[in-house]
Parts: C-alpha cells; sequence; structure tokens
C-alpha cells in the first residue's frame, strides 16, 4: 500500500525479487516491485534496492530509508522530497 506522509514524502510497501536478470521497478495497483540482481546476503539487496530507486527516481539515496522488512522480501520504503503524485509521475517517466 501507498501512503502520503506528508506533502514531501511517501511509504511504500514493497516486494523485492532478488537474483533476477535485470533492475527494474514496477508499479502494482498496492505496491512496488523491484527486481534486483543482488543475493539477499550480507545487506547487498538493500543497497541495489536504494541504489536502484534512487536513481529511477532522482532523489539522493539519503532520502531513501527501509523502515521495515530490512531482512524480509517485503519491505517498507520511506522515501522523502516526493509526493504522492510525483513519485508516480517520476515512475511513468522512467518507463519511457
Amino acid at each position: 500500500m501507498i501512503k502520503l506522509k506528508s506533502l514531501t514524502s511517501v511509504d511504500i510497501e514493497v516486494k523485492v525479487i532478488p537474483n533476477s536478470n535485470s533492475q527494474s521497478l514496477i508499479l502494482d495497483s498496492k505496491l512496488l516491485i523491484i527486481r534486483i540482481k543482488s543475493p539477499p546476503s550480507k545487506g547487498k539487496a538493500n543497497k541495489e534496492i536504494i541504489s536502484l530507486v534512487s536513481k529511477k527516481l532522482n532523489v539522493k539515496k539519503s532520502r531513501i530509508e527501509i523502515i521495515r522488512g530490512e531482512k524480509s522480501k517485503k519491505k517498507l520504503l520511506k522515501i522523502q522530497g516526493l509526493n504522492f503524485e510525483q513519485f508516480v509521475q517520476t515512475l511513468e517517466d522512467a518507463k519511457s
């Protein structure tokens, strides 16, 4: 579920698919699906998630936080610096 926490941050539930052939962000109706190449060990996957989200949404890495699920495939991310509309629009623009 995507939650607007303030006018400048978004909390979003994420499903991570590690060991993928490619990286991608896919916005489903209820969550963000993130495919990453890294294995889920020693924090490698979490680092790649933050790096990928930062790159695709054009937000500094320091503005992205894993709030819940550091050792799980299901996570809750807080992204500061974007409101909900900007979040969705930036994801749509990244597809093109």
